[in-house]
C-alpha cells in the first residue's frame, strides 16, 4: 500500500486552475488524443446546480494547463433538472468525447430521481444519454467505453469477479460478452465501477480503478504503513465533518487498484491487484471518507500518470512506474 503522495507530480487546484466557488476540482478525466493530454472536470459541486464541463489540454512537463481551458456548458439541463458529474474521455471513430454521469433530480426537493449514462461528442457537444438493454436500474454510471474493430464498447461491471462488457449501437447498451476471473477476494470484492479511461499497452488495455475498506480493517492493516503525520489533517479535515459514507460507525475508504484485461472479445480480466495500491493517508481519530478516486490514465514512457480525485475534494496527478504496479498484479484465470 503506497501513500498516494509518493508519487505525486501536481497538485491542482485553485492555485493553478479554475475551481468551483468553494475551491473545489474533482474527479478529472484524461486522456491522450492528437499527440497532446486532454483533461477535463466538472464544475458544480452538488447534483442541482448548474453543470459546465472544463476542458483543456494539459502541459505533459509541467502538468499545468497549456492555456485557459474551455467550459463548455449546457444550459438546457438546467432548467430540466438535468446535471451532469464524472466526466471521462475516450476515443471512438478517431473523434475525442466525453463520457459522463446524467442524473435527474427534482428541482423544488433536490431529490435524485434516476442516474444514466451519457456520451458527449466534443466537436459538436451532441449529447446522448445510453441505457443498458435489459437492466434498469435507479443508477448507472460509471461505465468505460473504449473501441474495438470500429464498434464502440463498454466495460459494464467489473465487480464480485465478474466482468460484463456491452455493445453500444445507438442508445442502448447491449450485453455482448460475459466472463468470470478466478482471484483472491479480499474484504467487498476486488474493483468497483469507478474507473479510468483503458490505455492499451503490451496487447492489454490497462485500468485504474478505486475499490473500499471499512475504516476498521483499514487502520489494523494499513495505517501504520503510510507513516501518518499531522500535515495531512488538512487534506482530510474538508470532508470528515458532514460528508460520510459510512455504514454504522465505519468509514469507507477508497483506493486506488490497476488492472489489466485482453484488448479482444470476451474481454477477460489478465491482471488484478490483491487490495488497493494508492490511498489518502487515513487518521485514526477520524470518522469520514478518504477517498482516492482515479479518473484518468496515460502511459508516459514506461509509467502510468495518473488524474485522481482526492476526498472530493481537489485533484493530484501522479506518475507511478510500471515496475511499482507489476509488484502489486497477480494474473487472473478467466473463463467465459
Amino acid at each position: 500500500m503506497y501513500d498516494y503522495h509518493q508519487f505525486l507530480v501536481q497538485r491542482l487546484d485553485n492555485n493553478n486552475m479554475w475551481t468551483n466557488p468553494d475551491g473545489t476540482i474533482t474527479n478529472p478525466g484524461m486522456i491522450e488524443f492528437g499527440g497532446e493530454v486532454w483533461f477535463c472536470y466538472r464544475a458544480g459541486m452538488r447534483h442541482w446546480e448548474p453543470t459546465d464541463i472544463v476542458i483543456g489540454v494539459m502541459d505533459r512537463k509541467k502538468w499545468l494547463p497549456k492555456k485557459k481551458f474551455n467550459k463548455i456548458k449546457f444550459p438546457e439541463l438546467g432548467t430540466r433538472g438535468y446535471t451532469l458529474e464524472d466526466p471521462r474521455l475516450f476515443i471512438y471513430d478517431g473523434r475525442l468525447h466525453i463520457s459522463a454521469a446524467i442524473i435527474k433530480y427534482d428541482p423544488a426537493t433536490h431529490e435524485i430521481k434516476w442516474i444514466r449514462q451519457c456520451i458527449i461528442e466534443y466537436s459538436t457537444l451532441e449529447l446522448k444519454i445510453i441505457q443498458h438493454s435489459e437492466i434498469k436500474q435507479k443508477a448507472e454510471k460509471n461505465w468505460i467505453f473504449f473501441n474495438y474493430d470500429g464498434e464502440l464498447y463498454c466495460s459494464y461491471s467489473i465487480f464480485d469477479q465478474r466482468h460484463d462488457v456491452c455493445r453500444v449501437v445507438d442508445n442502448l447498451a447491449y450485453p455482448a460478452y460475459y466472463t468470470s476471473y478466478r482471484c483472491a477476494r479480499w474484504q467487498r470484492g476486488n474493483v468497483m465501477r469507478g474507473t479510468s479511461n483503458l490505455v492499451l499497452k503490451d496487447g492489454l488495455l490497462w485500468g485504474v480503478a478505486h475499490t473500499s475498506v471499512d475504516s476498521d480493517w483499514w487502520t489494523t492493516k494499513y495505517s501504520r504503513d503510510l507513516g501518518l503525520v499531522a500535515s495531512y489533517l488538512s487534506e482530510c479535515s474538508h470532508v470528515v465533518i458532514g460528508k460520510q459514507r459510512s455504514r454504522g460507525t465505519k468509514a469507507i475508504h477508497f483506493q486506488g487498484v490497476f488492472y489489466a484485461m485482453n484488448s479482444k472479445p470476451p474481454f477477460g480480466i489478465v491482471y488484478m491487484q490483491r487490495g488497493g495500491m494508492l490511498a489518502v493517508p487515513d487518521l485514526k481519530t477520524s470518522i469520514g471518507k478518504h477517498v482516492f478516486y482515479p479518473s484518468g490514465l496515460i502511459l508516459d514512457g514506461d509509467d502510468w500518470i495518473v488524474a485522481a480525485g482526492i476526498n472530493d475534494f481537489k485533484t493530484a496527478i501522479l506518475r507511478v512506474p510500471h515496475s511499482k504496479v507489476m509488484e502489486y498484479l497477480f494474473q487472473t484465470s478467466w473463463y467465459p
